[in-house]
C-alpha cells in the first residue's frame, strides 16, 4: 500500500512541477512578446501561428525538461551529471522514425482501400511545414524524456517492468483526455501507443527509438496527410485529406488516433514487441 502511494505521489509531483513551470515560462515568453511588440500580453490566437507554435513546443520542453532536474536533484537526490549522460542514437532515432512512418502510412492506405478517406493535392508552404517539422519533433522530445525517460525510469524501479510499462502508458493516455474530440477509441489507442513507446524503449535501452516513432507518427499524420493530431486542428499538409466514412474508423475529428484501423495495427504491434521483450529476451533495467 505505502509502494502504491509514493507512485500516486510521484506521478501528481511530476505533473504538478511541470505545470507550475509550463505556467510560468508561457507567461514570461508572452509578456516579454508582448513588451518587445507593443502589444501587451499576446491573445490565445498567437500561439496557433506556425512559428508561435514552434516557440511554444520549445518553451514546453524547457519546462519538461527543468521538472525532470529538480526531481532528479531534489527528490531522487541523485547528480544532475546521471541525466545528462543521455548520447543520440542515429540508428535508433531512424529506426524508430522509419516505424513511425510506416506505421501511419499503413493506417492511411487502409483507410484509402476501404473508401472511408480520400486524398488530395495540399496546400504546400515549406517555411510552415519546416516549423511544423520542428514543432513535433519538440513535442515527442518533451513527452517522451517525461513520461518513458523519466517516469517509466522510475516505476521500473517500484514494480515489474510489465506493469510498469502499462501505467506508463494509462498516465500518459490520461494527459490527453483534455483534447477535443477524445474517446474511449482515442483512449485505447493512446494507451497502446505509450505501450509500445514504452517497450521500445526497454528494448533499445534508450530514448532514441520512441522519439522517433512518436516525431514521425504526428507529423505524417498532420503536415504529411493533412489529418487531425489527437485533435489539433488540422494544418496545410502535401496532401489534402477528406474524411467521408464512418468515425470509428476514420477517427473523425480527433484523427487516426481515435481510429478502429488503428486499433488494430497498435494492438498488433504492441502485442509482437511484448512477446519478443518478455518471452525472448527479459529486460529489467533501463540503461538511461
Amino acid at each position: 500500500m505505502k509502494k502504491v502511494l509514493f507512485v500516486l505521489l510521484r506521478t501528481i509531483l511530476l505533473h504538478a512541477v511541470f505545470v507550475v513551470l509550463l505556467l510560468g515560462l508561457t507567461g514570461i515568453y508572452y509578456l516579454l512578446r508582448g513588451e518587445i511588440e507593443g502589444t501587451g500580453f499576446v491573445p490565445r490566437s498567437y500561439a496557433e501561428i506556425p512559428h508561435n507554435q514552434l516557440i511554444m513546443a520549445i518553451v514546453t520542453f524547457m519546462a519538461a525538461f527543468l521538472t525532470i532536474m529538480l526531481l532528479v536533484r531534489f527528490i531522487d537526490k541523485r547528480s544532475l551529471s546521471d541525466m545528462l549522460k543521455i548520447r543520440f542514437n542515429l540508428n535508433q532515432f531512424v529506426y524508430g522514425s522509419l516505424l513511425g512512418a510506416a506505421l501511419i502510412i499503413l493506417v492511411t492506405f487502409v483507410l484509402i482501400s476501404m473508401d472511408q478517406v480520400g486524398l488530395g493535392k495540399g496546400n504546400f508552404h515549406m517555411q510552415s511545414m519546416l516549423y511544423l517539422l520542428l514543432y513535433y519533433l519538440f513535442v515527442s522530445l518533451y513527452e517522451e524524456f517525461l513520461y518513458r525517460g523519466y517516469l517509466l525510469g522510475y516505476y521500473t524501479k517500484q514494480m515489474p517492468v510489465y506493469l510498469a510499462v502499462i501505467l506508463t502508458a494509462v498516465v500518459f493516455a490520461l494527459m490527453h483526455m483534455a483534447n477535443r474530440s477524445f474517446n474511449a477509441i482515442a483512449l485505447i489507442n493512446v494507451i497502446l501507443l505509450g505501450v509500445v513507446l514504452g517497450l521500445l524503449r526497454i528494448r533499445g535501452r534508450n530514448l532514441w527509438a520512441p522519439i522517433g516513432l512518436h516525431f514521425l507518427w504526428n507529423f505524417v499524420q498532420g503536415p504529411v496527410f493533412g489529418f487531425s493530431v489527437s485533435g489539433s486542428p488540422r494544418t496545410h499538409g502535401l496532401f489534402l485529406m477528406w474524411l467521408h466514412g464512418n468515425e470509428n474508423l476514420t477517427g473523425g475529428s480527433f484523427g487516426p488516433n481515435a481510429s478502429l484501423v488503428t486499433l488494430a495495427v497498435l494492438l498488433a504491434l504492441s502485442s509482437w514487441l511484448a512477446y519478443r521483450q518478455f518471452y525472448q529476451r527479459p529486460v529489467n533495467e533501463l540503461a538511461e
